[in-house]
């Protein structure tokens, strides 16, 4: 019930147990509670940048939840495609002390990529280049 670190306490991802026409369901219905304006919406009303926040917090917060539900398993890595554009300086910054914390517990997080702003966030990079001669070469910089 924490609001989302990721989007500086703004948002927070509620559970709703009626979809938008009032039917009860037995799928997952989130939608994000504005704490400033005091609203609830749908997530499709969600920005780019406000959907890539949501959906990063969904998968942590999702993460967290199988890892305490399962005891001694702990979800040691992640993987994150994209969504990086979508986002102000202020937003990135934010998401990436976020994972960067959690990176600091042990835990290893791939971002998957081709914002130039992340290269100044990232110490460790992998990074993979196409050549039409040579093929793909990979180049780990630490």
């Amino acid at each position: 019930h924490d609001a989302l670190p990721i989007s500086e306490g703004k948002y927070r991802l509620v559970y709703q147990e009626e979809s938008q026409d009032k039917r009860k369901t037995s799928s997952l219905l989130i939608a994000v509670q504005d704490t400033i304006a005091g609203t609830v919406r749908d997530t499709a009303s969600l920005s780019g940048g406000e959907s890539f926040q949501a959906s990063l917090a969904l998968a942590l917060g999702l993460s967290g939840t199988v890892q305490k539900r399962s005891g001694a398993r702990r979800v040691d890595a992640m993987f994150i495609d994209e969504g990086f554009g979508t986002l102000s300086d202020q937003e990135l910054n934010a998401a990436v002390d976020v994972l960067s914390a959690m990176a600091g517990d042990r835990r290893q997080i791939a971002i998957i990529s081709h914002v130039a702003r992340l290269e100044e966030c990232i110490p460790s990079k992998l990074r993979v280049t196409k050549d039409r001669r040579e093929g793909s070469r990979v180049r780990i910089e630490v």
